[in-house]
């Protein structure tokens, strides 16, 4: 609590400066995070909240307001790093649960410094560039959330990584609602010069947001030459991956997304001959209201069926 005083303090002087000088700018970090670099996004959704006192968060570096003639003012920085979850193979910010999206260095075992990712959105793509001034990198996905929400919304908190390899936030970041059908963008650049030559290091994250009604069943039916129905499977998305066999006289399959408000998408695969087995994703929520996958294998060798 003595640390919460001593932040609540401060920010209550700077807000005291900038009601007397008007708005300032909000300078970069201080000198012990002056070298991290953004790798991307930590999406929630629900109120628009950070638990600055629910003892999870570190303070680290400093902050600085610029108030121009009157010199600057620092304040702590509060941080929330990340925790790796090794048996989920994923990184957690305690307290602020959500859906990751970013690119990040780990180091290999002999050392050598890689890049991964850890994109847990709808429609993941990651692309890579390489110019004679640099390296190029995005990473993308799709933030499906629950609709008619007028007091939640999505919040992409940014995610920085130190020096040393930790990943942390620390509040920053804007929040959506509505209906979303936007993309959000941010980037980030890095230019070293050496021998007059100056190479340089991009990224990018964008991050489609989309509110969806929440899926309640999934029905696949599977049809036969005279499009005939000939079976039918209804499933709940209690499960995160389901296997569908066919029947041997099946030529066509309707695959319906019914939604809570008795809205339906229709999907048709025909079968190849000799094609494999058909991989669906319906997106449903989750208790967060954040889409959640649920993978779908139609063509499941079944007895008979060549």
């Amino acid at each position: 609590m003595k640390r919460m005083g001593r932040r609540l303090a401060l920010l209550a002087a700077a807000a005291a400066v900038l009601a007397a000088l008007g708005t300032v700018p909000l300078a970069a970090p201080g000198p012990e995070g002056q070298a991290d670099r953004f790798v991307g996004f930590h999406v929630a959704f629900g109120a628009r909240q950070t638990p600055y006192d629910d003892g999870s968060w570190t303070e680290y570096g400093s902050q600085t307001l610029d108030t121009g003639r009157f010199g600057a003012l620092s304040f702590p920085r509060s941080v929330l790093f990340g925790v790796y979850d090794a048996e989920r193979g994923r990184y957690d910010f305690p307290g602020l649960e959500g859906r990751n999206c970013f690119l990040y260095q780990s180091v290999e075992e002999n050392g050598d410094l890689v890049n991964s990712s850890s994109v847990e959105l709808a429609h993941p793509n990651m692309a890579y560039k390489s110019t004679d001034q640099g390296e190029e990198e995005t990473i993308s996905g799709t933030v499906y959330f629950r609709a008619g929400e007028e007091e939640r919304f999505v919040t992409l908190y940014r995610v920085y990584q130190t020096e040393d390899g930790r990943l942390y936030l620390d509040g920053s970041g804007n929040s959506y609602g509505g209906a979303g059908g936007m993309t959000v963008t941010e980037h980030w650049q890095q230019s070293v010069t050496e021998n007059g030559e100056t190479h340089s290091t991009s990224f990018s994250v964008e991050v489609s947001l989309q509110a969806v009604q929440p899926l309640q069943t999934v029905t696949v039916t599977q049809y036969g030459g005279s499009d005939e129905p000939l079976a039918a499977c209804v499933l709940d998305g209690s499960r995160a991956e389901e296997s569908i066999s066919l029947l041997p006289q099946t030529q066509w399959v309707l695959v319906a997304e019914r939604d809570e408000d008795g809205g339906v998408k229709r999907t048709v695969y025909d079968l190849a001959p000799e094609g494999g087995p058909l991989m669906h994703t319906a997106w449903f929520l989750d208790e967060a209201g954040l889409g959640r996958p649920v993978f779908l294998t139609i063509g499941v060798q079944a007895e008979g069926r060549v």
